[in-house]
């Protein structure tokens, strides 16, 4: 969702960001570029209105709500291979889960105004990471989805505004 409550969706069938108004009508669309790897990656809105999109490669790209692309954040120390799904915190880090060796989360300290990434956290412990959220709490909250194999997980984990493991629901 923006700001000012449009509904944001990334369509990787046809590698677009399509944006429809509260009521569902359709309103505009935009093309994110390549998608290396087909169906990975998500699209969020920060704080600022800013359109963040992943597409599985190892950054970010930030868009205005027009579809204007401003710029990619990377950083060498981006080491993951699927970027799969990001949430937003209330400080404006971004949380980027990715199934490499499992699975780990990534929290990503930007300068907004640089445009640069200052710091990144990884937190590893997962397993096949389907969706990731944040509540008011600050508290993360990521489901896993493989159901069989090495990395078997299925349940929710909630980390709390430490990023410190308080519960597991499931599976």
């Amino acid at each position: 969702m923006t700001l000012d409550g449009d509904l944001v969706v990334k369509d990787s069938g046809n590698k677009k960001i399509q944006l429809f108004s509260p009521d569902g009508c359709y309103k505009h669309r935009f093309s994110y570029g390549s998608e290396p790897r087909k169906g990975l990656g998500d699209v969020a809105c920060t704080q600022d209105g800013l359109l963040l999109v992943t597409d599985g490669s190892k950054a970010i790209k930030v868009f205005f709500k027009d579809g204007e692309m401003i710029h990619q954040l990377k950083s060498p120390k981006m080491d993951w291979n699927h970027s799969y799904r990001m949430a937003i915190l209330k400080c404006n880090d971004i949380a980027v889960t990715d199934w490499t060796d499992g699975g780990k989360v990534h929290i990503i300290e930007v300068d907004w105004r640089m445009n640069a990434i200052l710091k990144m956290n990884v937190i590893d412990g997962f397993h096949r990471l389907e969706h990731i959220t944040v509540n008011k709490s600050e508290e993360i909250l990521v489901t896993e989805g493989q159901l069989f194999g090495k990395y078997q997980g299925c349940c929710l984990k909630i980390m709390d505004s430490e990023r410190i493991l308080k519960k597991a629901i499931g599976p």
